[in-house]
């Protein structure tokens, strides 16, 4: 029983170490990995690997909020404000970073009501793609049935009964 308390908190410990190091290596504070390095890697390696990471976290929520980028003049430059000031979560996905950096503008940045219109727009965009995720088959088939129309339509007559199939994959959303 002792040996496996022992290794219980050492994985504990383990655990805590790895998530501690990745939240580093998530955020520009690379000199809190440098102590963790064996003795032959290269502190300048581990730094530019946490830059090239910030950059393609960057890269990746310009390309992913790119309709938001049209409401505002210095969109690059809020990008980077953002990333700069809110290292993301170890192992997060971009799309789940793309939603905290809308909030992020929100909560930091005075907004028009055509960027909080903007803003909400992308807001629902991200709501949809993930209901389409979390409901992948019902997705899957009202697209099968919608490549269809153009053929059910060519054999409709006025007389035939109409069935109408709504998108399961839909959201609200207030402008």
């Amino acid at each position: 029983m002792f040996d496996t308390i022992c290794v219980s908190h050492s994985q504990g410990i383990y655990r805590d170490q790895i998530a501690r190091l990745a939240r580093a290596m998530a955020s520009p504070q690379w000199d809190e990995v440098a102590p963790n390095l064996s003795a032959d890697s290269d502190t300048i390696g581990v730094q530019l690997f946490v830059e090239g990471n910030l950059e393609k976290r960057g890269d990746k929520l310009a390309s992913q909020l790119e309709f938001v980028a049209e409401a505002f003049d210095d969109f690059p430059q809020l990008v980077q404000a953002f990333v700069d000031s809110a290292p993301a979560p170890a192992y997060d996905t971009a799309l789940s970073d793309g939603e905290r950096m809308l909030l992020w503008l929100r909560n930091t940045q005075r907004l028009t009501a055509e960027q909080e219109d903007y803003i909400s727009c992308q807001q629902a965009r991200h709501a949809v793609e993930e209901r389409a995720r979390d409901h992948r088959l019902a997705h899957v088939r009202f697209q099968e049935r919608y490549s269809l129309v153009e053929k059910w339509l060519a054999d409709f007559d006025a007389s035939s009964p109409l069935r109408l199939y709504l998108n399961p994959i839909r959201t609200w959303t207030k402008f």
